[in-house]
This record gives C-alpha cells, sequence and structure tokens, in this order.
C-alpha cells in the first residue's frame, strides 16, 4: 500500500501558499530523487497533489512552511444520513484506524447534509458497527494509545463527501526544539517562509552571490535562526499521528537522507535583543553552539553600535506590532525610527521586515532601499505585511 498513489492536501497560511509550493517542488528532487515530481495544483489555503503513500507522509518530516498535511481516503455522492451511515461501515478503516475513536471534523456547504452534530453522531455510530464487526488487534489498540490521535475530517460540499485523514497530528509548526517562548513569538512555519521568501528574492536581485549572513536585531525566541538553520534538516524528533495508522506501527516509512543535502538558507546567523534573559533563552532553543551562530545582549534601537557585522548581511525582523508589547510611540514614529536604525546600524544588503498591514505608508523615504516584494497574510490573527527592501544595483 506504500506505493499506491493517493491524493494529499497540503493546509498552508493564506498568503504563504506560493512559498510552501515551492519549497515542495524544490526539496522533493532532494529527498525523493528517483521518484517524478507530482502535478501539484496550487488552492487557497493550500496545494494538492497525487504521490505514493510513503512519500506523502514522508513530507511532515521534510516541509516546514504547511501546516497540517492531510491524505484524503475517500469521495462519494452522498444526500442522506442513512447512506453516509451504510458508506462510512463498510469502509476498509483496518489500514488506518485501530479501533479508537478518532476525533471527527466536520465542514458542509451547499449540502442536504448540513447538520453538523447529526452528521458526527452518523459517522460515530457507523465506525462503532465497523469496529464491532471486524475488531482490530490488541496490539494495534494499546500501541497507539501512546501516539497523537487520530483526527478525521468530513467535508460536505454540493453533496459530495469528502474523507480526508489528517497525517500530522500536532500542526508541523509545533517543532521538537524551542522549549523558550518568548512574549510575542511568531509561529516556526511562517518564520520558515519568510526565511525562505528574503533568500528567493535575494537570488533573484543578487543572482551573482550565493553566500549571505542572516541577521536578527530583535531575535527574541530565535524563531528566524532556528528556522534559517533548520531548512533542510528533517524533523524526526516528534512524533505524527501517521505513526497510530496499524498499517505503519511495526514498521514505518523511513526517510533517507539525501547524498546532496539541501544547503542552508545562510552562511551564518546573528541574534540580539536588548534583554539579556531572552537570549539565556534563545541559546536553550536548540541552536548549536558552533562558529556559525551568535547571539547577544543589544538594544537595537539605542546609539550603540554594533561590532562584527558581516559584509554580506541581510536582515529578518519581526518588531512589536503595539499589542501584546506597547510601542511606546505613535507607530509612524516608531517604525521610521526602526527603519533608520536598519539603515544606519547595519546597512545590510536587503532587509525583511514584518509590519501590520498597510503600515508601508510611514516609510515614504526609503533610499537607498527599493522594495522587491510584499506578502500579506495573518500572525496570530493580525493581518500583516511582510516587506523585503534591497539596495539599489549601484550601492550594493
Amino acid at each position: 500500500m506504500l506505493e499506491k498513489i493517493f491524493p494529499f492536501y497540503f493546509i498552508v497560511s493564506p498568503g504563504l501558499e506560493d512559498l510552501a509550493l515551492n519549497e515542495c517542488t524544490t526539496k522533493w528532487p532532494e529527498f525523493f530523487p528517483e521518484e517524478p515530481l507530482p502535478l501539484f495544483n496550487k488552492t487557497f489555503g493550500g496545494f494538492e497533489a497525487e504521490m505514493p503513500m510513503e512519500k506523502g507522509l514522508l513530507l511532515n518530516q521534510i516541509l516546514k512552511i504547511p501546516t497540517r498535511i492531510l491524505l484524503r481516503f475517500a469521495d462519494f455522492k452522498c444526500r442522506d444520513l442513512p447512506k453516509l451511515f451504510k458508506k462510512i461501515k463498510n469502509l476498509d478503516w483496518s489500514p488506518f484506524l485501530s479501533g479508537h475513536l478518532p476525533q471527527i471534523k466536520v465542514s458542509a456547504h451547499q449540502s442536504r447534509l448540513f447538520h453538523t452534530q447529526k452528521i458526527e453522531k452518523t459517522i460515530e455510530e457507523a465506525l462503532q458497527t465497523y469496529f464491532k464487526a471486524k475488531p482490530p488487534k490488541k496490539k494495534y489498540f494499546e500501541t497507539a494509545k501512546e501516539r497523537p490521535p487520530i483526527t478525521l475530517f468530513f467535508r460536505f460540499a454540493e453533496d459530495t463527501c469528502t474523507i480526508s485523514l489528517d497525517t500530522s497530528g500536532d500542526p508541523l509548526y509545533k517543532r521538537s526544539y524551542r522549549p523558550f517562548i518568548g512574549k510575542a513569538p511568531l509561529r516556526e512555519n511562517l518564520g520558515a517562509a519568510l526565511c525562505f521568501s528574503l533568500k528567493k528574492t535575494l537570488e533573484k536581485v543578487f543572482p551573482q552571490e550565493n553566500q549571505f549572513h542572516l541577521i536578527d536585531p530583535m531575535c527574541g525566541s530565535g524563531t528566524f535562526l532556528l528556522e534559517g538553520k533548520y531548512w533542510s534538516r528533517p524533523n524526526q524528533n516528534r512524533s505524527f499521528s501517521y505513526l497510530a495508522f496499524p498499517l505503519f506501527q511495526s514498521s514505518p516509512p523511513k526517510l533517507i537522507d539525501p547524498k546532496n543535502q539541501t544547503e542552508e538558507l545562510f552562511q551564518s546567523f546573528q541574534g540580539y535583543d536588548q534583554d539579556s534573559n531572552v537570549i539565556k533563552g534563545t541559546k536553550e532553543n536548540g541552536l548549536p553552539i558552533d562558529e556559525t551562530i551568535s547571539l547577544k545582549t543589544h538594544d537595537f534601537l539605542s546609539e550603540e553600535k554594533l561590532e562584527d557585522l558581516p559584509s554580506s548581511g541581510v536582515v529578518l525582523i519581526n518588531p512589536p506590532y503595539g499589542k501584546r508589547i506597547p510601542l511606546g510611540k505613535k507607530p509612524q514614529v516608531y517604525y521610521k525610527n526602526l527603519f533608520e536604525k536598519i539603515k544606519m546600524k547595519i546597512s545590510p544588503k536587503a532587509f525583511g521586515i514584518l509590519l501590520p498591514k498597510d503600515q508601508l505608508s510611514f516609510l515614504k523615504k526609503t533610499d537607498p532601499y527599493i522594495l522587491k516584494e510584499k506578502k500579506t497574510f495573518k500572525n496570530g490573527g493580525i493581518p500583516v505585511d511582510f516587506l523585503i527592501f534591497c539596495k539599489r544595483p549601484s550601492l550594493h
């Protein structure tokens, strides 16, 4: 069954679909060199493709931008509850369910079946009937207790029921590292997406250069540093819900590291924060102690100079929005001052900055930088713009 083709759907934060799809198509040939690249279809909030089951499941370990990966299990017309009951109890659940009643999430749109509570009750009764007729092996039932619970998604649209199995468990932005979390943390998948976006822009603007050094002057718990450093490293130190499938309990699919490992996004990583306790916590967040990592206490908005900056430095910064962390000044004053500090204290080749939506108007004079990229999405429910500025060609 591992080589059988299944449709998979990759859930992505709206606004970041292009980046997530680009990540997948870039990493696929690195990790699966003998497997043809699937035909991907981008949708709002994600992308989809048909691929061997094993490859779709292993992408949970490889990809850094998606939030969750769903395996499309079944698709059928259904207009009433009795037919739904019959369909569910007659499906072959044995490779995926171990006897525990899964979590069930139902959505309905333009369907004759629309009462989600009645739909959920019917599904539960059908699954219980199935388990009674085909009891699972005890060893599968016991082992599954130690794994993340399985969630089934039932979507009813225009009288068609689509069943998807969650293969991820916890959202994929929950990595196996980072015990320390700051006051206003950026989710890891967003941090990974912005690191990747900056690197792709650098490749377009500076095609003759391939070495860039990442600087985060307000690093907090180090999301940009961690995601940039671990971009190409599979996440094999956490559990995923597909490991609870009876199909894999005795022999889970294994990821073979590529011979030519995907390069890191940046050559080195420097992080600064004004709070020494934050820097101490960030050092505990899984960053390796080597020559490519530097963490220091520094108030970036002060007049104090930054020392030992690399010549090909680029900046990623997620400043306060005035919500959880107060600005202390009007936004237009704060962000204008921050922009000037980036220019004067670092003068990077390029920088990416995450701001509350529509704050760009405060930055009327951006010389010697030109806006090269803008992406809009939500961070913690707050609409934000990610802006990438690069130095004018004659000045870099």
